[in-house]
């Protein structure tokens, strides 16, 4: 669904796809208008596994994933060559220790303000769901859902918006069964 305004009188106007670049009337003032070409949106492609995470954090979650694999390999590899019930304890310890260090770094990380990079500072200021679309694919309806979720940084004050959309086939409603009598013999 194309939406833009009209203008004319800045009335928001709706029109399907198929009339991008054609002509359409304006429901509030009449006026001709022309629906513009939908944009196509291509995401940035990301290198890496972290793309927006920086050297010095890649580094850390990198050593803290490191000091983990190579306590488990202590714990398991060790009491094999020596005989000290120590090494199975310490390896654990330090696997576990690391995982913990690992899910705070990435839940920080990941609960952050992406402008000043201060970690669990994201607060959410509102949810709004967008209009609901339904279009045809293969033969089978579907219906397509947008909702846009607001954030704000505690620390810095800046403002962003994620954009999130979920799509789901349409259910075609069974038919209900005709009444019938029931005969007693």
């Amino acid at each position: 669904m194309l939406r833009f305004h009209c203008p004319a009188c800045g009335k928001k106007v709706k029109a399907p796809e198929s009339l991008a670049g054609k002509t359409v009337a304006c429901p509030g003032c009449g006026e001709s208008v022309s629906a513009p070409e939908p944009k196509i949106e291509v995401p940035e492609e990301s290198s890496g596994l972290f793309p927006p995470m920086s050297p010095r954090l890649r580094l850390a979650v990198g050593s803290v994933a490191a000091v983990g694999v190579l306590g488990l390999l202590a714990a398991t590899i060790l009491p094999f060559l020596v005989e000290a019930g120590w090494a199975v304890s310490c390896g654990l310890t330090a696997a576990a220790v690391s995982l913990l260090a690992l899910l705070v770094m990435l839940n920080g990380h990941g609960t952050g303000c992406p402008s000043c990079g201060a970690w669990w500072t994201r607060r959410k200021v509102g949810t709004e769901v967008g209009e609901r679309e339904t279009f045809e694919r293969d033969g089978q309806t579907y219906k397509r859902s947008t909702t846009q979720t607001q954030f704000t940084c505690d620390g810095c004050t800046h403002s962003w918006s994620v954009a999130s959309s979920e799509e789901y086939p349409v259910q075609e409603p069974k038919p209900k069964p005709s009444p019938t009598t029931k005969l007693r013999g």
